[in-house]
């Protein structure tokens, strides 16, 4: 583990971040749409599937080091933390 120091020698917490997905806004699902036309007309087939771009609504940033959530949140306002 990197360990980061401020001023006056005090280790940064470290923070994975994760933002909120933009595909599947959040849902961790996407909408599959298939239609067409058969012998009794027209047929549409609507079926949710995972979004393949994130993981269960959020999307990974990374990991960084910062003073506070507070100072984190300024950065990334609309994401969700864990501090490590």
């Amino acid at each position: 583990m990197l360990n980061v120091l401020r001023s006056g020698g005090h280790m940064m917490p470290e923070f994975d971040i994760h933002l909120q997905c933009t595909v599947c806004e959040g849902s961790g699902k996407i909408e599959n749409l298939r239609h067409g036309v058969d012998a009794h007309g027209p047929w549409v087939d609507i079926t949710d599937q995972e979004c393949h771009e994130c993981d269960e609504g959020f999307r990974y940033v990374g990991r960084e080091y910062y003073d506070s959530v507070t100072d984190l949140k300024a950065d990334y306002p609309e994401s969700m933390v864990l501090r490590i």
